[in-house]
């Protein structure tokens, strides 16, 4: 509930002529294009926030925030957090936050860069440019994953040592694989 404890300003701040690290709200001026970022709204900075949001020349946010009504992981819809109605006055709003991309409206949630859980398993990952002329996004998808599945199923593949001794698993190296065994009668 504050910003208090920065990871960003512990470990990067001053470390880095070209990163500056914004606690507060501020509107900044690249290519000519006005852009509020706003980091992670907290009861310490929550009035600061608000004030930033409704009296900004901004139309584009770049934010850190918990919005209502967003899928957080693919299919788990968050039933919490921010009306997104504060933010109907800008013509883009990029956030991060929750792990799944998506987009409603002015809004789009950046999605995680990478697999952190299970529940980012097999949903698109990646970064987005931000091109400030025409305020287009465009999204660049990470190829590598983490995590990796493998299904079992002896009953409907009855083949499957076959299968198995013939398939390639390098693409499972230094991933965290889980193995779905639907049905196993063979022992071997």
């Amino acid at each position: 509930d504050t910003h208090e404890v920065n990871v960003l300003r512990e470990l990067v701040a001053g470390r880095y002529a070209n990163i500056d690290i914004y606690s507060t709200p501020a509107t900044i001026t690249i290519d000519g294009t006005d852009i509020l970022l706003l980091p992670w709204i907290t009861p310490a900075n929550e009035e600061q926030s608000i004030n930033a949001i409704q009296t900004t020349k901004a139309q584009i946010c770049l934010a850190h925030l918990d919005l209502a009504g967003f899928e957080m992981y693919k299919g788990m819809v968050s039933d919490h957090g921010t009306d997104i109605t504060l933010f109907d006055r800008f013509d883009r709003v990029i956030t991060g936050h929750y792990h799944h991309r998506s987009v409603r409206g002015n809004i789009t949630y950046m999605g995680a860069f990478t697999e952190h859980i299970w529940s980012d398993y097999n949903d698109p990952r990646g970064f987005a440019v931000l091109d400030t002329e025409t305020r287009v996004l465009d999204f660049v998808d990470n190829p590598y994953g983490v995590f990796a599945m493998v299904g079992y199923d002896d009953v409907k593949n009855t083949d499957i040592i076959d299968q198995i001794n013939a398939t390639d698993y390098s693409y499972l190296k230094d991933r965290y694989v889980r193995v779905v065994c639907a049905n196993k009668t063979n022992p071997y």
